[in-house]
């Protein structure tokens, strides 16, 4: 007997840079693994921001694309 507790995929991305494409490029990685696991038991995605990262996450951040 097994029993499934959440997705099968577990990866972790960090984040230290203050602006720029690696904020992009963060995205589009999140996006890849959603999608590439998304039919072999999902994936669960963690991003670890510190430094001038955070900055990402500000409501004030206007660096991201949409």
């Amino acid at each position: 007997w097994s029993c499934v507790w959440g997705p099968k995929h577990k990866t972790i991305f960090q984040l230290t840079e203050p602006q720029g494409p690696d904020w992009n490029t963060l995205i589009v990685h999140v996006q890849n693994l959603q999608e590439a696991f998304k039919n072999d038991g999902g994936v669960q995605v963690e991003v670890i921001f510190f430094a001038q990262g955070i900055n990402m996450l500000r409501k004030t951040n206007t660096e991201v694309s949409s």
